[in-house]
């Protein structure tokens, strides 16, 4: 169905689909971490769990490094400087056009549980109706040419 025939409850019913499509499907990515300066102050970078513990061996949380007590609001995805993995976040509403561009033009691989994930944080994230009308139908269009 084209998604500009959808309006209000059509589109968010639509959209409700989507999100749960794909947080079945996503994966579930640890905190951001960040190392701290001798004064507490933050130093630098978004780790992984294991890469922190690598940069900071026999380090203590909050003395050597600390991490977010819930998903950080980010305007685009966000992963480890380190090792590249996928690190927890949620969109704001420039990182959710910033996304939704990265998406325009490709089919997703919807077996792939990050892509999964940023996806879902995408949808999530959607506000106006443009937004929503986006993932919609970036998912749907992935999802009829891979039979997801």
């Amino acid at each position: 169905m084209d998604t500009q025939k959808l309006t209000g409850d059509e589109l968010d019913d639509r959209l409700d689909e989507v999100k749960c499509f794909l947080d079945a499907r996503e994966s579930s990515p640890g905190p951001a971490y960040w190392r701290l300066s001798v004064h507490g102050d933050d130093v630098d970078g978004n780790f992984c769990h294991d890469c922190i513990q690598e940069l900071c061996p026999n380090g203590e949380v909050g003395t050597d490094y600390s991490f977010y007590g819930c998903a950080p609001e980010q305007d685009g995805s966000l992963q480890c400087d380190n090792c590249g993995r996928t690190l927890e976040y949620v969109l704001d509403d420039r990182g959710v056009d910033e996304e939704l561009e990265c998406y325009s033009e490709d089919t997703p691989d919807l077996s792939n549980a990050d892509t999964c994930f940023h996806l879902a944080r995408i949808a999530h994230g959607a506000y106006t109706v443009d937004q929503k009308r986006a993932i919609v139908r970036i998912v749907e269009r992935a999802r009829h040419k891979g039979d997801a």
